[in-house]
């Protein structure tokens, strides 16, 4: 459902080839919901940072669902949208080569990351604020 909003209309995630399918090399990052509430989570600097290293990922990605913990998926196996550095653009956000004759230009203005629900759920909740 979040892919076929008409948002992704004029923006095109890089890491995904469509609506439920994700590019072969883009798995997703999903943190250890444990270590939510740390500090590194509470920016996206701070938190692209420790991602780009080996030890951050070690300690902070959470590996493949049923999985063991012999999986380490802290190699190579994730990318997070806010270290995906091949599109310019703010989180990997693009407007589409060819938008909809009648859309105006559309602009993420401000990003913003909310850890409040790091203890009840695996997800960071990520708030753009568009320029229409």
């Amino acid at each position: 459902l979040q892919q076929q909003h008409k948002l992704f209309c004029r923006f095109q995630d890089p890491c995904r080839m469509g609506t439920r399918q994700e590019q072969p090399w883009a798995l997703g990052t999903a943190l250890r919901s444990s270590v939510l509430h740390h500090s590194v989570a509470s920016s996206p600097e701070m938190l692209r940072w420790t991602l780009e290293q080996e030890k951050g990922r070690h300690l902070y990605l959470a590996g493949p669902p049923g999985r063991s913990r012999r999986a380490k998926p802290w190699r190579g196996q994730h990318l997070d949208y806010i270290t995906y550095c091949g599109v310019p653009g703010w989180l990997g956000l693009r407007r589409w080569d060819d938008p909809q004759p009648d859309s105006r230009p559309q602009e993420v203005e401000q990003v913003t990351f909310s850890t409040a629900l790091g203890g009840v759920t695996d997800h960071l909740v990520v708030n753009l604020q568009l320029r229409v």
